[in-house]
């Protein structure tokens, strides 16, 4: 009788492991897959999110006279007001520069939080923007775009828009690109 009754038991365990399989393993993977689903969903509302924050800083900036106006003469008077260091900390920036539609850059710096310093735009970076623009004033390149542009030092969340008057009329003088660091 032992003999039967272990018999029985050790066919019992392996039957039972299966079901065990196919039931609960299977709904924890399904759990675990929604879960990721879900925190990957929430990731990319956020990291949206941001890009609209910097689009609506963007737009300010790119339909502005001033800058409309900077474009066209590159007064230093502009610069020394609106575009140092404070800038880049007070806007959360590690880049910001203005291009004219043939993609030479009027006016581009990168900015390093850690140190606290900003730096001219490296050769990469100048080549990316080129193409950006070029691309903004293809037919149909619309006013402005937003993103994760990836650079030799790392993806940035960018914004970019074409550069106008304040009254949103143009022609346009180029763009204005923000970009912040893309990290966690």
């Amino acid at each position: 009788a032992w003999l039967l009754f272990g018999l029985s038991f050790a066919l019992l365990i392996p039957v039972v492991l299966v079901i065990l399989h196919f039931t609960v393993l299977r709904s924890f993977a399904r759990f675990e897959e929604s879960a990721v689903r879900r925190d990957v969903e929430r990731a990319l509302r956020a990291v949206d999110a941001e890009a609209g924050h910097l689009e609506t800083t963007v737009t300010d900036w790119a339909e502005w006279d001033d800058s409309y106006e900077f474009m066209a003469t590159r007064r230093g008077a502009f610069e020394s007001a609106n575009l140092g260091d404070d800038t880049f900390r007070s806007l959360e920036l590690s880049l910001l520069a203005f291009v004219r539609p043939s993609g030479e850059v009027v006016y581009g710096r990168v900015y390093d939080p850690r140190t606290a310093q900003s730096a001219e735009l490296p050769a990469e970076v100048e080549r990316a923007l080129a193409d950006e623009a070029a691309a903004m004033h293809a037919v149909g390149g619309g006013l402005g775009r937003r993103g994760v542009l990836r650079f030799a030092d790392g993806p940035r969340l960018v914004a970019i828009r074409r550069i106008l008057r304040s009254d949103n009329s143009g022609p346009s003088r180029g763009i204005l690109v923000m970009g912040r660091p893309f990290d966690t």
